[in-house]
């Protein structure tokens, strides 16, 4: 098959039969339900994670109330430092459990379509197929 049919059989592909507007809505209902999911397991992962911290916060609590009636010793002073560690890290980590919102532009396929076609009219370009037959030739 000569290049430049081969080129216009693929690019007429993209143009027709890719993001078309009900394909577009299908993929859009099947991410969106995967979304709901994600948020769900994201959730759960995010309430956990504020429960240790309370927990943490509680214990260092409960330490330091110790320390200021007088019973202090080595290990007290190391549960707390542990503690306190431990309680940095998961305030440090717990943005990265709140998702990021992604949200899909309703037009997705007149852009694809605009793109699509803006790529063809680059390619079919007098001056890009000049340039591409000198790159074979040299």
């Amino acid at each position: 098959m000569r290049e430049d049919l081969a080129a216009e059989t693929i690019l007429s592909s993209l143009r027709e039969h890719l993001m078309r507007d009900e394909a577009f809505q299908e993929f859009k209902t099947r991410y969106l339900h995967h979304l709901q999911h994600r948020e769900k397991d994201n959730g759960e992962a995010l309430r956990l994670h504020d429960q240790r911290t309370r927990e943490l916060e509680k214990k260092i609590s409960n330490l330091m109330d110790a320390i200021e009636n007088g019973q202090h010793s080595n290990v007290i002073v190391e549960c707390l430092n542990s503690y306190e560690q431990e309680l940095k890290t998961l305030q440090a980590t717990r943005d990265q459990l709140v998702p990021t919102p992604i949200t899909l532009p309703d037009d997705m396929p007149s852009l694809y379509r605009r793109h699509i076609d803006n790529l063809v009219a680059t390619l079919t370009d007098e001056g890009v197929l000049a340039e591409r037959a000198m790159s074979f030739t040299n």
